[in-house]
Parts: C-alpha cells; structure tokens; sequence
C-alpha cells in the first residue's frame, strides 16, 4: 500500500488530472545534412538472380513433397494391389502370352459366371438346418 501512495499525483487522488507539463527552453536545432542523390539502381529490392533462384527452391520443395506423399500412398497399398516394375510386367506378359498361343487355338476360357449373392434369409435356414440335423 505505501508504493502506491508514493506514486499517486500531487493532488492526492490518483485519478486526479496531471499537472501541466514544464516548459523547457527550445534547444538549438541541429543542422540538417544535404540529401544526398543516389543515381545508382543497383541497390533497389531483390536481384533477379535471387528471385529466380527463390522461384526454383519452391518447385523443388513443392516436388518433394509430392514425392513423399506418393511414396507413402504407395507402401500403404496392400500387395496385390500394387503395380509391378515394368520389367517384370512384360515378361509375366509375354509369357501369358506364350501360354495362351500353346492352348487350344489360342481361345481364352469364357469368363466365369457371377457369384449368387446369399441373402440373410438363406443364411438363417442353412445354419437353422444344421442344427435339426445334429
């Protein structure tokens, strides 16, 4: 409490207005330099060098950063999923291929016919019969 007071105004009440400011004797201006012209443009912002320079470091880093998010799409693929290298996709091709020419003719086997779908109803009555016959 005694730090307050001493800091409180003159007056008495801190909220109380300040006293005028004291008047000082004006002090001798210092004498101003004469502006100096520059007629040299060689000190006016960045150089095209390093803005060039600024411009290929961000398609770089902008390129690693695809780079990592490719790679990490990549590895969280599951395996047969995944592509294989080129080389060894047109072996694997050719030799189906191959395969393919030494069958009959060289006709492919006609595609398999779709699964039938099990409803839950033909679910319940195969384990509901399991069950009758135990």
């Amino acid at each position: 409490m005694a730090h307050a007071q001493t800091q409180a105004a003159p007056g008495g009440s801190p909220f109380s207005p300040l006293p005028p400011p004291q008047q000082q004797a004006p002090a001798q201006p210092a004498p101003t330099p004469a502006p100096t012209t520059q007629t040299s443009q060689d000190d006016s912002g960045p150089s095209l060098l390093g803005i060039a320079g600024l411009f290929v470091l961000g398609f770089f880093v902008i390129f690693v950063i695809g780079w990592f998010i490719l790679r990490d799409a990549r590895r969280s693929l599951p395996k047969h999923a995944r592509r294989q290298p080129r080389g060894k996709k047109k072996a694997k091709a050719k030799a189906e291929a191959e395969a393919v020419s030494a069958t009959a003719g060289g006709r492919r086997p006609p595609p398999r016919p779709p699964r039938k779908a099990k409803s839950a109803h033909a679910k319940r009555d195969k384990r509901r019969s399991r069950r009758r016959s135990r």
